[in-house]
């Protein structure tokens, strides 16, 4: 069977009907029509996670949907990059930063941020205070994100009430983007706005805005500093070199090294690593704390490790039912629920008897972590 999109016209009332449809009841499309529908005039999705592999390759070419990626209104940053090879391109220059090895090195940066959480939430004890989770494990990834990326943590632990609309702003941009994919022209006339009127309507956007120049004036001074005589003198004094010093030192073009999209870089890296990490552990904590045996099986694996030393990754990493339980937090956080499209350019695809056109395909998180082939307890 071949798919293709010469008649697609024709099919758009339905296939607008089976988006509505499928919005409504997420898995009632493909339950009743198969593991494979068109759902709108450019986008077949597949619902089979043994498929995941061959849609997300690591081996052949995958360009994203340039629909999708106007939503984030970060245009030259490396999650908007339409292309293949130039996301292949900017992507090899980050990744050396975001390795184990590295990370390791940081960990006693990340460590003095856990010891700050913890002593944050140890003071709401025995208050009768509530205390958002949320809102705690947001403050905490934005300060090890930003620390960690740029040298320079935004310091947001230190808030009193953990800054609640922050927690609520980052949570709230991916729904903004749904508008911001269907009408792209939204983004014309917010950047038109006065942020004074801006702020005045959307409070949480003063945050953004803040957010946004610290970014700026960041990338900035590590530029001046690089570009300094005695750069190559003072280098050695860093503490830790940041992520930017890395790209900077890189072959990458001149183009995609300027001010702008550095920019737009690190306000996705701090985007992409504080509400994601933030939502998993506030998952994590109240899915434990729901279920007092399990808890308290990790308590009893955690209470293995010397109560006079500070226990190190390497032995977390080691420690399987805490392993388990984070794995288990990540399946149930989700990450993107939403769908997220790839286009193999040059080739068809081959999906069971359908034969797929170059063109658009996706599957959706969602339906894979809630699989009950693959998770029976699901």
């Amino acid at each position: 069977m071949h798919f293709d999109g010469d008649n697609t016209h024709l099919r758009l009332p339905k296939c607008t009907r089976n988006m509505v449809s499928s919005a409504s009841q997420p898995n009632d499309t493909s339950n009743q029509a198969g593991p494979i529908v068109r759902i709108s005039p450019h986008e077949l999705h597949i619902n089979d996670p043994e498929y995941y592999e061959v849609l997300y390759s690591r081996d052949s070419p995958r360009n994203k949907y340039a629909y999708f990626t106007t939503q984030f209104g970060v245009s030259r940053s490396t999650i908007s990059t339409v292309d293949h090879y130039h996301h292949r391109m900017l992507r090899s220059n980050m990744n050396p930063y975001f390795s184990l090895t590295r990370v390791r090195k940081q960990e006693p940066l990340i460590q003095g941020l856990v010891n700050k959480l913890i002593d944050r939430i140890s003071a709401y004890k025995n208050t009768g205070t509530p205390i958002n989770l949320q809102d705690a494990f947001t403050c905490f990834t934005t300060d090890v994100v930003s620390d960690y990326t740029m040298g320079a943590g935004f310091h947001y632990l230190d808030e009193p009430d953990f800054i609640p609309e922050w927690s609520a702003t980052m949570a709230g941009s991916p729904k903004n983007g749904v508008y911001m994919k269907a009408f792209p022209w939204l983004g014309v006339v917010l950047a038109a706005t006065p942020r004074w009127l801006l702020s005045r309507a959307y409070p949480g956007m003063n945050l953004v805005f803040q957010f946004q120049a610290r970014c700026n004036k960041i990338v900035r001074a590590i530029m001046n500093e690089q570009s300094a005589p005695d750069y190559e003198e003072a280098k050695s004094r860093f503490s830790q070199p940041t992520f930017f010093h890395d790209v900077l030192n890189s072959n990458l073009p001149a183009e995609d090294k300027d001010p702008e999209r550095l920019a737009q870089e690190v306000q996705v890296v701090i985007g992409a690593g504080t509400e994601t990490v933030a939502k998993m552990l506030t998952w994590t904590m109240y899915y434990l704390l729901e279920k007092p045996e399990k808890i308290q099986k990790l308590r009893e694996e955690l209470n293995r490790l010397d109560p006079t030393k500070t226990a190190t990754l390497l032995e977390f990493e080691q420690m399987p039912y805490l392993t388990s339980v984070m794995l288990e937090g990540l399946r149930l956080s989700y990450g993107a629920s939403s769908r997220l499209q790839r286009i193999a350019p040059d080739r068809n695809l081959q999906f069971q008897e359908w034969s797929i056109p170059a063109g658009v395909c996706s599957d959706t998180i969602y339906d894979i972590v809630i699989d009950n082939t693959r998770h029976p307890s699901a």
